[in-house]
């Protein structure tokens, strides 16, 4: 069996004091090491979200919060479903890739999960 191999820098003592929100850095610290590889992928679907092929597509300006991009936007005007149907399709993008193009299917289910935060946070307002 291949156990996941964590790639994540976990944040140090030094970079928490620095430049972090405060009650970010109290979730960070609430990690149970048993977690530590949806840690992982959850910080990296934030990372391609707002640096990646997401900031390209969705930011329409710079520091524009994610909850005002179209991930969001469009769920409020034709509802999550649009978010859950682009995760789908994420999904089923995957099963098009070769084997042995993992980081590929990785990027594209990296998307899935932003694609269903994004109708987490619609959910969220509409209660």
């Amino acid at each position: 069996m291949k156990f996941f191999q964590s790639t994540f820098n976990y944040p140090t003592e030094d970079s928490m004091n620095n430049n972090i929100n405060p009650h970010i850095e109290q979730k960070i610290r609430r990690v149970k090491k048993e977690y530590n590889s949806l840690y992982d992928v959850l910080m990296e679907a934030l990372q391609q979200a707002q640096s990646g092929k997401g900031a390209e597509r969705h930011q329409q300006y710079v520091d524009e919060p994610f909850e005002n991009q179209q991930i969001c936007e469009i769920a409020r005007r034709v509802g999550v479903g649009f978010n859950t149907g682009q995760a789908v399709k994420k999904s089923y993008e995957t099963h098009g890739y070769e084997e042995d193009e993992v980081e590929r299917k990785v990027k594209e289910l990296l998307g899935a999960i932003n694609y269903i935060a994004g109708a987490i946070i619609v959910l969220r307002e509409e209660n």
